[in-house]
């Protein structure tokens, strides 16, 4: 144990930590949220979801909240993306960044929203 490790953690809790809530938070919230995740030492941050509004309502300011992005240049923010619909409302935010394991550029064939 004489070495150093760096430990990567991704904070999900702008969109896991979210969704369950019954009310939607406003996009001003969630912002303030991540802020405050930044300035406490937070690096890797899935900021929301690309799924339907209808079925997770906390998710509808998506584009709004992506576009609203504080300028952190060592700060890696990702979205959530289930399947193709997702991937299509992402395309405008090319440079975001998503987390291993989701829907990226490919679509799960047994998916569809």
């Amino acid at each position: 144990m004489g070495q150093s490790e760096n430990i990567d953690i991704l904070e999900v809790g702008l969109r896991d930590g979210l969704q369950i809530l019954p009310q939607v938070i406003p996009t001003t919230a969630k912002l303030s949220l991540l802020n405050g995740l930044i300035q406490a030492g937070c690096r890797r941050i899935e900021v929301t979801s690309f799924v339907n509004s209808k079925r997770i309502s906390q998710f509808e300011d998506a584009e709004k909240l992506i576009s609203q992005l504080p300028n952190f240049p060592d700060v890696k923010f990702s979205a959530l993306v289930l399947n193709e619909k997702g991937l299509e409302r992402h395309e405008a935010y090319r440079d975001f960044i998503f987390n291993d394991g989701d829907a990226q550029s490919k679509k799960r064939p047994h998916e569809s929203e």
